[in-house]
């Protein structure tokens, strides 16, 4: 039987180091076949955010399936929120905002409902349907 760890809403910017170190710890301890994040890595988009998200997900000692959230999507500039609204989140955190990861037991699909003119929650599209 697979263990499956499921995090949300991390909002690296407005973690705190000790409270980090104990999840990473607590996710040793548990050794998941996969840790699923659904959304929201960061607070506000900003480089600095996402490099403590990819300093954790580099810590984690097992597969991640990672997707971003409405928080991932810059808030406060404006042209790249809406011509690069997931810029950061791929070059930090990686190019497939819909990833997929199956294995002889299990599968289990990411779906992005991060969008540029959402600020608040998300959607899933016709097409992703």
């Amino acid at each position: 039987m697979r263990v499956l760890a499921h995090l949300s809403d991390l909002h690296f910017g407005r973690s705190e180091a000790a409270v980090v170190s104990s999840l990473v710890s607590a996710l040793e301890k548990v050794r998941p076949d996969l840790i699923v994040i659904s959304g929201d890595l960061t607070q506000r988009a900003r480089p600095a955010q996402f490099r403590e998200a990819r300093a954790f997900l580099d810590a984690l000692g097992a597969p991640t399936l990672v997707v971003p959230g409405n928080h991932d999507v810059p808030l406060y500039n404006v042209l790249q929120r809406f011509f690069t609204p997931l810029g950061r989140y791929r070059r930090y955190i990686g190019r497939d905002t819909e990833p997929v990861y199956h294995d002889e037991e299990i599968a289990v699909v990411g779906v992005n409902t991060a969008r540029a003119a959402t600020f608040k929650g998300g959607r899933v599209a016709a097409g992703q349907l």
